[in-house]
């Protein structure tokens, strides 16, 4: 099966798809993609503890609230810091420069549950294990989905739950955004989600991006037009790695400039 993230890659460059796949030559993660990765492994980890988070909760005050959130982020956030230090230093990234880098959008993150929180607090004058047991929506990370019929796997980075089949998939992502709507592999990205997860769950047809560093959801729906754009992609990513040629090189010299494969691609015939 391909994987959404070989999908989206062969949007940007074909040609690295087929280096990493076909020819499994990869290059040395930058300092971005591994804050990126403390990032993620960040939210995961309150996701995943979010259940004693919520009942541990006394207050219902919402700056109390946020407190105790940004309390627990913080302490995963220095616990992941301490496992990434090997990479960390075999980057020469310093450890208080990375969690600079995460530490913003982390802080929105607390925030935007602690809301969460309350508002549902309010509404239902709940709270300990009666509040976590009712609280919606529900958050789950990393969900791994796949299809034998549509040939794809992936993971998803957060699956909002309000109820067992209203769920929406989130997509994570960090630097620039576009001005309006969403960058093309990221549009691709959550409709194959969106695809895969329907397998499933039929009710569900719509998904988001959060463009953390503005704040910003980002809606894709499903449509017959965006369906076959996935489908036609998967079949050309197919093709790709089943070649014995190397396909020709970027004509976008702008994505050659901070490539990790460059100098290996230049190699190629």
């Amino acid at each position: 099966m391909i994987s959404v993230s070989t999908l989206t890659g062969y949007l940007y460059c074909a040609r690295k798809v087929y280096m990493n796949n076909v020819l499994r030559i990869y290059g040395q993660k930058r300092k971005e993609a591994v804050s990126g990765t403390i990032m993620h492994a960040v939210i995961e980890h309150v996701n995943n503890n979010e259940k004693e988070i919520v009942e541990a909760i006394e207050s219902p005050v919402l700056e109390d609230i946020e407190i105790h959130y940004r309390a627990n982020y913080n302490k995963a956030l220095s616990a992941i810091l301490d496992k990434s230090n090997i990479e960390l230093e075999r980057l020469k990234h310093k450890k208080e420069n990375a969690m600079a880098e995460v530490w913003p959008v982390l802080l929105e993150e607390a925030k935007l549950r602690a809301r969460n929180v309350h508002e549902f607090m309010q509404k239902h004058n709940v709270i300990g294990k009666e509040l976590w047991e009712r609280l919606a929506p529900k958050y789950v990370s990393e969900v791994s989905v796949a299809s034998f019929a549509l040939g794809l796997r992936g993971r998803i980075d957060r699956v909002e739950k309000h109820s067992e089949d209203c769920l929406i998939p989130l997509e994570m992502k960090t630097g620039k955004a576009p001005k309006e709507g969403l960058w093309d592999n990221h549009r691709i990205q959550l409709a194959a989600y969106i695809l895969l997860l329907k397998e499933k769950y039929p009710n569900v047809n719509e998904g988001y991006v959060e463009y953390l560093d503005i704040g910003e959801r980002r809606q894709v729906v499903l449509n017959p037009f965006i369906e076959n754009e996935v489908r036609e992609l998967v079949s050309k990513v197919k093709v790709l790695v089943s070649s014995a040629v190397p396909p020709e090189k970027e004509s976008n010299k702008a994505k050659c400039t901070k490539c990790e494969l460059r100098e290996q691609c230049e190699a190629l015939n």
